[in-house]
C-alpha cells in the first residue's frame, strides 16, 4: 500500500471512528439505535479483527522490545522509590562516619591520579 492510500485509510478510519462516536453520544439521535444494531450484529467480526490485529503486534518483535523496556523502567521506578528511604538513611550514616570520609577522600585522589596522571 502506497503512503497516499495509507493517508486515505488513516482518514476515512478517523472520520467514520468519529461519526459513530459522535453518533453514539448525541443527545437523543435516532441514529443511535441503529448503529448500536448495526455494530452489535457485526460483533464477532470487529472481534476477530481486533483479536488479529492485536496477535499481530504482540508477534512483533519490536513491540516485544518495547514491552520489555517499559516493564523494565516500571520495575525500576517502582523499586527506586521503595527503597529511596532506606538507601538516604544508609548513604547518610555513611557520610558521617569520619573513617568512611577518609577512604571517599582517598579513592577520589587516586582516582583523579590515574585519569590526569598528575598529583592530587
Amino acid at each position: 500500500m502506497s503512503d497516499l492510500e495509507q493517508q486515505i485509510v488513516d482518514a476515512t478510519t478517523k472520520a467514520l471512528t468519529k461519526a459513530i462516536a459522535e453518533t453514539l453520544t448525541g443527545y437523543d439521535n435516532p441514529l443511535k439505535d441503529l448503529v448500536e444494531q448495526v455494530v452489535a450484529k457485526r460483533e464477532g467480526v470487529l472481534k476477530r479483527h481486533i483479536a488479529t490485529a492485536l496477535d499481530a503486534v504482540m508477534d512483533a518483535g519490536d513491540f516485544q522490545e518495547a514491552l520489555q523496556d517499559a516493564i523494565r523502567q516500571k520495575l525500576a521506578r517502582t523499586l527506586v522509590s521503595k527503597t529511596g528511604g532506606a538507601i538516604e538513611k544508609q548513604i547518610n550514616r555513611l557520610r558521617s562516619d569520619p573513617t568512611t570520609q577518609s577512604r571517599i577522600t582517598l579513592a577520589l585522589e587516586t582516582l583523579i591520579e590515574e585519569i590526569t596522571g598528575a598529583q592530587a
